[in-house]
């Protein structure tokens, strides 16, 4: 079932996938799945994502990123959830999430649930496999989102908690690089893919200089 709706889905705008009675088959199909079983490669995975993402920036390692190189030790997972995570499942599922907190005009603090769950969905898609630029590059943007929202309704984030902040902004740096990273050795040519990669090393370049300067100042 799932080659069958990811063929449906290739062929739709990501908007119109939320607005569709494909979602509803998608939501099913996602509850009888559920969450990918654990095993010592992917626990491995899990836990160098997570450093790597927490860890200091290294402006040396972005520069190397731009050049495509930045790599993670992580290991093959073979199991039938990265079966499924080959076929794009877990980015699909994560891109909806993102698509649809993005859809919502907001004049006022709301929940920020669909964040941690298209978060939690790119997440399980790296942990079978890291060579996935639009995955790192949509992780990203969750982060920088996440960003928006602390700074957009209050200066208490700013005023008593820059230490969340700052990891937020480590988090998105990082996955920023990967997807650079990863787009230079694998990314075609095609012009779709050419605009996403343009907007994604607009918005990672706005991420370092925001990030850089008041009221962040890193």
């Amino acid at each position: 079932m799932v080659d069958v709706v990811m063929l449906q889905t290739r062929r739709m705008n990501i908007k119109d996938i939320i607005k569709s009675e494909i979602k509803g088959t998608i939501d099913k199909i996602q509850q009888t799945i559920g969450a990918p079983k654990s095993s010592p490669n992917l626990s491995h995975n899990k836990k160098t994502i997570t450093a790597f993402l927490k860890s200091p920036i290294n402006p040396r390692e972005l520069y190397r990123a731009i050049k495509g190189i930045g790599d993670l030790a992580t290991r093959p997972v073979k199991s039938e959830a990265a079966r499924i995570a080959d076929q794009g499942w877990y980015f699909l599922l994560g891109h909806i999430a993102l698509t649809r907190f993005k859809s919502v005009k907001r004049v006022n603090p709301t929940p920020t649930d669909d964040l941690d769950i298209a978060a939690s969905f790119f997440r399980q898609d790296l942990e079978h496999g890291i060579e996935k630029w639009e995955t790192w590059y949509r992780l990203a943007q969750v982060y920088d989102a996440k960003i928006e929202d602390d700074l957009l309704w209050t200066a208490d984030k700013i005023n008593n908690h820059r230490q969340e902040l700052a990891t937020l902004q480590r988090n998105a740096i990082h996955a920023y690089a990967m997807a650079a990273a990863v787009a230079v050795r694998t990314a075609d040519d095609d012009y779709e893919t050419v605009q996403k990669i343009s907007e994604m090393y607009a918005e990672f370049a706005t991420r370092l200089y925001a990030s850089s300067r008041e009221p962040l100042t890193m």
